[in-house]
């Protein structure tokens, strides 16, 4: 639709109600070119651009209804009043398609079997510990375990976490181990103790308060 987007606008540029759109636009992307052109890990340019989208959804319905016009206007057989509608429509059509086809691809179907990772974990665990883990959600909804997320920190500070938030274990997940933790998997501090804990890429420790 980019290109019926930028003719909608285009036809409507001197109309005061998308002075803000144009604004918004512009400065957006001035300010994320030259005053933080660095990418960021959060995607800056796309979280403020997604104000954007319901005004160029809108253009773009405007624009495919223009481009039906110009065409009719050089085409004896367009009938606008029927074009506009069959090409509107498809067009509506074809992006529910698009975004049912996408956005159905990554769909996880509810389950209660427990995960592997997640029963040998609780098997291991006396009753009433808490860990400290890559997804305290996850843990809480497979085995009822409270805990807290494995922070982007130096490794020291898991014993401060545990007196804070009565904590018990800790759980390194090599492929989601933030990177100031990464040294504490081959050189775990003195105040963890290893647990057996049979799970490819993660180790378990009981952290001595």
């Amino acid at each position: 639709m980019a290109p019926l987007m930028l003719i909608g606008l285009w036809r409507r540029r001197k109309q005061p109600f998308l002075a803000p759109f144009w604004v918004y636009a512009l400065g957006l992307h001035v300010a994320m070119t030259l005053v933080f052109p660095f990418p960021g890990a959060r995607g800056g340019l796309f979280h403020g651009a997604a104000a954007l989208w319901p005004w160029w959804a809108a253009l773009g319905v405007l624009g495919c209804e223009d481009m039906v016009r110009w065409v009719a206007k050089r085409r004896k057989s367009w009938n606008p009043r029927v074009a506009i509608p069959i090409f509107t429509f498809s067009l509506a059509g074809f992006a529910i398609f698009l975004s049912l086809a996408i956005g159905t691809r990554g769909i996880v179907l509810p389950t209660t079997a427990v995960p592997a990772f997640y029963a040998e974990l609780d098997a291991a665990l006396p009753d009433g510990a808490r860990v400290l883990i890559n997804d305290p959600a996850a843990l809480y909804y497979f085995t009822r375990r409270g805990g807290a997320a494995v922070p982007n920190s130096d490794p020291d500070v898991i014993r401060v976490l545990a007196e804070r938030y009565d904590l018990d274990y800790v759980v390194f997940e090599y492929r989601g181990l933030p990177t100031p933790m990464l040294n504490a998997w081959d050189h775990p501090p003195a105040f963890l103790t290893p647990m057996e804990f049979n799970q490819p890429e993660a180790k378990l420790y009981a952290i001595v308060r």
